[in-house]
């Protein structure tokens, strides 16, 4: 294909699952290839963010029965994820932290005068890590954890209710999400592609006040 072709114009049954990988009003189809022998399509989309496994999954069921073909695999094109504005940068300050002592008191924001310490990860099957110390922007009176997990397959994180993408498209997955106090246990759930299907797992991150620096 030499052109671009809006994706519910070429495929007006993905209508009911308008509001996947951003809308798919907005997406666009930029390459089909389907073989006959193997009865199979191959299909690069641009959509206008990520699309989530369970969301790719379920257009590519859609087409498959649209088509009777085997598979359908979509390959996805999205924008990269938005930097954060300069002013913010420019506000923020980075430290690095100390190892962790046991601590049970809690550090509420307003309270807080240095933006960096250590991040303890609890759950799941203890195989993935995060990397600690761990980068903690303040600007604006809100405070942001920068999570670098020991592997690639972590699409998206929840956060009281709120998604998170990953900021970076290659290498380990890297996310950048709230904390809303520190010392205490905040839950967060990270869902990963490694298994056979996508698993939504849960997990507590604490990050330790005693670890902050001058």
């Amino acid at each position: 294909m030499s052109e671009k072709i809006p994706f519910l114009d070429m495929f007006p049954d993905c209508a009911s699952l308008q509001d996947s990988c951003g809308g798919l009003d907005k997406a666009e189809v930029l390459d089909v290839l389907i073989e006959r022998e193997s009865m199979t399509m191959q299909l690069r989309t641009w959509f206008a963010r990520m699309p989530a496994p369970v969301e790719r999954t379920n257009i590519e069921q859609l087409l498959a029965a649209q088509f009777r073909l085997r598979a359908v695999q979509i390959q996805a094109e999205y924008p990269a994820p938005e930097q954060k504005k300069a002013e913010q940068k420019a506000k923020a300050r980075v430290l690095m932290g100390k190892p962790i002592p046991n601590r049970a008191d809690v550090t509420p924001m307003n309270e807080l005068t240095l933006e960096s310490g250590n991040v303890t990860l609890e759950g799941g099957s203890g195989r993935a890590t995060i990397e600690s110390p761990t980068e903690l922007t303040v600007a604006d009176g809100k405070m942001t954890a920068k999570i670098t997990w020991s592997s690639p397959n972590y699409d998206y994180m929840i956060v009281d209710g709120e998604k998170y993408l990953p900021v970076n498209t290659e290498g380990n997955s890297v996310f950048e999400i709230p904390v809303a106090a520190l010392d205490t246990a905040l839950a967060v759930t990270a869902d990963t592609t490694a298994m056979s299907t996508p698993h939504e797992i849960e997990y507590t991150l604490t990050f330790d006040s005693a670890s902050l620096t001058a």
